[in-house]
């Protein structure tokens, strides 16, 4: 049992120290291009239809002759920046002729471009952002002399069917936040991606709410109006909102184009919950010489409190009404230990313990154990802002007692859960060995929000 008990402390220890643990802060690059070419592996899915018909390279600043150039067909890529936003990027061919040395510089990085016999031939990956601020620099030396110009990216998107549809992207951290936009103008001529974080705030007692928005307007400029005000863009392309909870809708305007925000964020912020699941189960159950089995109601109770981004306390109570009058409660740190597949998917780690109390030869029997478990949670799945979750709690057989338990969840405050639970267990040497399964469906909602 102590070194039970250790195990548990150290398993604690990792929790409490954990970097997931406390909460994140969002840095924003100079510009999203540098990023989104450092991306070693983009993993990020394609917001909308656009491709790579819809953006244009041009002569900006200058003109090399003898310098041809477009974009690689089959290259688009979509790059996860900063948390929370999506852009693109894809490769341009460079082809100059009579050419010494070639030299392409974009977002930082540099590239030559190899040259055999006066001719240069390469590729070199660009992030298809608008405008002045992402410029690609061709440097030439032709004859001992250098030349250089840019080319400037442009979204020019092709028609479509007569679609009238601006290109407007939610990220799914914008999902809990009921968020919508729309941009009208008699041009089309911009798209954008939003992205969202939830900032708390403090009031004498209880915590208050505002709305981090992040907008990635492209082909707009680097000024727009915000509610009738100029605002320069904080990195090109992207402006943050700190929105609160007495607006419900903010406007943003460029030249030939108006974007309507809508969005809600409630004033005060609870940190504890508590919901309950009511369902059928079908209950077996073991160890009075006989298996017993029956279609019983069932009543679960869950409980969390928050701590900070990715750090909870969570507990769960649940009762059968029968006869062996089976009770399970559990209490557990729930720690987020990591995000993947485009930061839609999210694992979580259960570290805790729980206690379990049935009835059976006309008393009653309590057993307490150290199951750990793990949670995968899905984020936006069929419909925004319901989640699917699959998790499980595994005690393997160690003295006569283990313990399992798995369940399915689909949905936000209020959800839908198919659990099975299967445990073991010899309270002492002169009783028998008991053992039961649940198996069922269960219906959830919110009780009560509290401090």
């Amino acid at each position: 049992m102590a070194s039970r008990l250790r195990q548990i402390a150290f398993l604690l220890l990792m929790v409490f120290f954990s970097s997931a643990s406390w909460a994140s802060v969002l840095h924003l690059p100079n510009t999203l291009s540098e990023e989104a070419l450092s991306e070693t592996v983009p993993m990020a899915f394609s917001p909308n239809d656009l491709d790579l018909l819809d953006f244009k390279i041009h002569w900006a600043r200058g003109m090399i002759p003898g310098v041809e150039f477009k974009l690689v067909p089959g290259t688009l890529q979509w790059v996860r920046v900063s948390e929370i936003l999506v852009v693109p990027r894809a490769r341009i061919s460079v082809k100059v002729q009579d050419g010494e040395s070639v030299q392409i510089f974009h977002s930082g990085f540099s590239q030559s471009v190899q040259v055999r016999n006066g001719q240069a031939n390469g590729e070199v990956p660009i992030a298809l952002i608008s405008g002045e601020e992402n410029p690609i620099r061709v440097a030439v030396k032709k004859s001992g002399k250098l030349e250089q110009a840019e080319l400037w990216v442009e979204f020019q998107p092709r028609f479509r069917n007569g679609s009238s549809d601006h290109f407007v992207s939610l990220d799914s951290s914008c999902s809990a936040f009921g968020l919508s936009a729309q941009i009208t103008g008699k041009k089309k001529e911009s798209w954008a991606y939003l992205g969202c974080r939830l900032i708390r705030g403090r009031e004498e007692s209880r915590d208050t709410a505002s709305l981090e928005v992040f907008v990635f307007w492209d082909h707009v400029g680097s000024i727009i109006e915000i509610e009738g005000i100029e605002t320069r863009a904080q990195t090109p392309s992207v402006w943050i909102l700190r929105l609160s909870s007495q607006a419900r809708q903010i406007v943003l305007q460029s030249k030939d184009e108006k974007m309507e925000i809508q969005f809600r964020v409630p004033q005060y912020l609870n940190r504890g919950l508590l919901s309950l699941g009511l369902g059928p189960y079908f209950f077996g159950f073991q160890g009075e010489d006989k298996r017993v089995s029956s279609l019983a109601p069932l009543a679960t109770l869950y409980g969390s409190y928050f701590f900070s981004e990715g750090f909870r306390l969570v507990g769960f109570g649940l009762w059968t009404f029968e006869a062996h009058q089976y009770a399970d409660l559990g209490l557990y740190f729930y720690v987020e230990s990591g995000r993947f597949l485009d930061r839609r998917i999210s694992t979580h780690l259960l570290v805790g313990g729980h206690g379990l109390h049935f009835k059976a030869l006309d008393q009653g029997y309590m057993s307490a154990t150290f199951p750990q478990g793990f949670e995968v949670v899905y984020s936006d799945a069929f419909i925004p802002g319901n989640n699917l979750k699959l998790g499980a709690f595994i005690y393997p057989p160690i003295s006569q007692a283990s313990y399992y338990n798995c369940w399915l969840r689909w949905g936000a405050k209020k959800f839908i859960e198919l659990n099975y639970i299967a445990w073991q267990v010899q309270p002492s040497e002169n009783t028998p060995i008991f053992s039961a399964s649940t198996l069922g469906l269960s219906v959830g909602f919110p009780l009560i929000q509290f401090w």
